[in-house]
């Protein structure tokens, strides 16, 4: 499907109102410089400054150019995803066995929350580390 087709001075009132109705008037120029951007605008034709034609180079030249800390910390939530989806995979299997077998599977109050605080204890234990 081909998208729609706006001219140039179209787009800029489009930006200026989305702008204006939304109060960021001050990042008027970053908006109007992203959407002359994503229309596929010559990048002469916007006035970016050096630096800001050298990053904009360097997204599509060094699409992996991230901080080490980056990776890192989607390597660690990653993991920790992972980790609770076991977690919560043991818990919830072995909720199927032992309120029956430490006998608090009735409709009591209080067997609920002993069930319940047994589940959530890992995530709780967790959460004050």
């Amino acid at each position: 499907m081909q998208p729609d087709i706006i001219d140039r001075d179209e787009l800029l009132q489009d930006v200026a109102g989305f702008v204006h109705t939304h109060n960021l008037s001050s990042y008027l120029a970053t908006f109007r410089n992203a959407a002359l951007l994503l229309d596929h605008a010559n990048v002469f034709d916007i006035g970016l400054t050096r630096e800001e034609e050298t990053a904009l180079d360097a997204e599509t030249t060094s699409r992996w150019q991230q901080p080490r800390q980056l990776y890192f910390t989607v390597l660690t939530c990653s993991l920790g995803a992972v980790m609770q989806g076991w977690c919560q995979t043991g818990s919830n299997g072995a909720t199927l066995g032992f309120p029956v077998a430490f006998d608090v599977a009735g409709d009591s109050t209080r067997e609920k929350i002993i069930v319940g605080a047994i589940n959530a204890g890992p995530f709780v234990c967790i959460a004050v580390l």
